[in-house]
């Protein structure tokens, strides 16, 4: 079975503001930044360089010396956090399809991507951890996202948009245990985060 033509989304626009000390897509892991480990698999999995969504220059001229072909898009001002980036990169993107997930997931697999876009159908396909949505390590239907975007409240944040859409597939996150599903979708938060992850193989 072919998959559907897809474009990664890495959601960058955040202001890091648990991540004391700068930027966390620019902190490294294993020697690179956490936003290049994001941008490797999404690519691995997808084909074209992700698009990087950004809330402005200043993010895009950091963020493009690290990640040499990725394309650029911006977030969507009608809406903030990650709400913003997902619409921004709906409106700007062609393809059917997008992965959107957040700059701050480097253990993201390629495989587990994949496992999404083998069950690409309706509006989008998402992960349920404990019964709860996991919104932003996700496939979205393009057009869908633009169909329901004027009806979204600018902080009602991405699980508003999964709300909105009319047919939602939605997969518990144990069903992809043999793809690494699970530690796909952990995230850096805070600088504890990281180290756990610095210190996961010590």
């Amino acid at each position: 079975m072919s998959r559907p033509t897809t474009r990664g989304v890495v959601l960058a626009g955040g202001l890091s503001r648990r991540f004391a000390g700068g930027p966390k897509a620019l902190a490294t892991l294993d020697d690179d930044p956490l936003v290049v480990h994001v941008a490797r698999a999404v690519r691995a999995a997808t084909g074209p360089p992700p698009a990087v969504a950004v809330r402005g220059p200043d993010q895009r001229t950091a963020l493009g010396a690290v990640l040499g072909d990725a394309a650029f898009v911006e977030d969507d001002p009608e809406f903030e956090g990650p709400l913003a980036g997902v619409v921004g990169a709906a409106r700007a993107l062609s393809e059917p399809w997008l992965f959107v997930c957040g700059c701050d997931m480097p253990l993201l697999a390629p495989a587990a991507v994949g496992w999404l876009l083998d069950r690409a159908a309706g509006d989008a396909v998402v992960v349920t951890e404990d019964g709860v949505v996991q919104p932003t390590h996700a496939l979205y239907r393009r057009e869908a996202v633009c169909r329901v975007a004027p009806d979204l409240p600018r902080d009602g944040g991405v699980r508003a948009l999964v709300g909105a859409l009319d047919d939602v597939a939605r997969h518990p996150v144990g069903a992809g245990a043999g793809v690494g599903l699970a530690s796909s979708l952990a995230n850096v938060n805070t600088r504890a985060d990281l180290r756990a992850l610095r210190e996961r193989d010590g």
